[in-house]
């Protein structure tokens, strides 16, 4: 026991402290996040630029084209993992379990690394989510080759939207007969581009001389359809009286839906290597409220208010393990691993850390490693150092065009 809390202790000391905790001063934490909105927006302005640059001097070349765009989208996330370091430094810790040894190594992450081609399924809490989950890719050496699905109102943010989509993110209106064909061509464009029979269709240019595959995927997607909230359950509440699944009580999640999850499943088997569930919890546990109202995306990036630890535990599943045959049977594969998801977070917020499940079918593999933050590869500095320069240009030429504006 005094070991244990010995190692809290260690934790608490050694935890980093954001800009925001760092003065009490009103107008310098007024200062620091007008600082921080402009590195986001001047970064994000800079990638679209630098998109907008790659389409008028490459349309000659989709490979070519498709690797920078890659680039930018990997600039993306190493741009919001910088943010994070200095205003949400939370610890990170990884749990995996695989049916594969995995090798040890002194390196931070080496332990941990999604397979190029995958789905990612995690439960949903908070808007944060997708970052976390892109983190993960990005420490995989795959943070170019992350594919989300959002809402379609999100195409249409300024700046924003126009990224996203050349990011080949894929938009929803949560019709489905609208969305099945934008769904299905998204899916099999990945699936045939990542076999190298689709426009990039040279073998040995479907990798980067770093042996990064340019057509590689990780789906990251959200079978809950929404994050968990008091409005959220109400309805999930509903879904279960109507779906006659009385008999599934969760704690901590809301009902999976498995239409979307199953048809992403159909279309990218020929090139899928794995499915990956990933359970997020959060630390400290709330009790009193949902993850997502105390921690909004305003919350712990203007604010400083986040959670002092982020766990993740991942379990690997063999794609031919996967009854796609029959819905029914794939709605209760996937209830079945809601209903272990749902009591290792009970365990989680009972012992504050995610143990391996022994009734898992790949127990053979259980690692955990922690870090003290959002770290990325040895590009990382380099790549944001570019993309600063470049959004400093952007302000400089921005500020002599007002300049202009209001002497004439």
């Amino acid at each position: 026991m005094f070991h244990h809390l010995g190692k809290m202790r260690k934790h608490q000391e050694t935890h980093k402290r954001d800009i925001y905790q760092k003065t009490s001063n009103v107008f310098i934490k007024g200062l620091q996040r007008l600082f921080i909105i402009c590195l986001f927006l001047l970064g994000s302005l800079s990638i679209v630029i630098f998109q907008v640059c790659l389409q008028l001097l490459l349309p000659w070349s989709k490979i070519k084209l498709q690797n920078g765009m890659n680039q930018s989208k990997k600039a993306f996330i190493i741009l919001l993992c910088l943010i994070l370091n200095m205003v949400a430094p939370s610890s990170l810790n990884v749990t995996f379990e695989t049916s594969h040894p995995l090798k040890i190594s002194s390196n931070t992450m080496s332990h941990f690394k999604f397979k190029d081609r995958a789905i990612i399924i995690a439960n949903h809490q908070m808007y944060a989510d997708w970052i976390y989950l892109w983190w993960l890719s990005l420490v995989s050496n795959l943070g170019g080759n992350v594919f989300i699905i959002l809402k379609k109102t999100l195409k249409y943010v300024p700046l924003l939207g126009f990224g996203m989509q050349n990011f080949k993110f894929i938009f929803l209106s949560r019709n489905w007969q609208k969305d099945e064909e934008t769904l299905t061509n998204s899916l099999v464009s990945m699936d045939m581009n990542a076999r190298c029979m689709g426009p990039l269709t040279d073998y040995k240019n479907c990798y980067s001389n770093t042996n990064e595959s340019v057509a590689a995927y990780n789906l990251i997607m959200f079978p809950e359809g929404t994050n968990l909230s008091l409005k959220t359950r109400e309805k999930s509440e509903a879904y279960r009286q109507r779906a006659h699944l009385s008999h599934v009580q969760l704690r901590h999640l809301l009902l999976p839906h498995s239409k979307g999850l199953k048809f992403a499943l159909e279309k990218l088997t020929p090139s899928l290597e794995a499915i990956y569930d990933v359970t997020i919890g959060y630390s400290p546990a709330l009790k009193t409220e949902y993850v997502g109202t105390k921690f909004t995306l305003k919350k712990i990036f203007l604010m400083g208010i986040y959670p002092e630890k982020v766990d993740f535990h991942i379990r690997e599943f063999k794609v031919n393990e996967i009854p796609l045959q029959d819905d029914e049977a794939f709605f209760n594969w996937l209830l079945d691993v809601w209903k272990e998801k749902d009591e290792l977070l009970e365990n989680y917020y009972n012992t504050g850390y995610f143990k391996g499940n022994d009734k898992n079918k790949n127990p053979s593999a259980v690692i955990t490693k922690q870090t003290k933050g959002f770290h990325h590869d040895s590009l990382a500095p380099w790549i944001l150092s570019y993309y600063c320069f470049f959004a400093f240009l952007i302000l400089l030429f921005t500020m002599k065009k007002l300049l202009e504006l209001t002497l004439s």
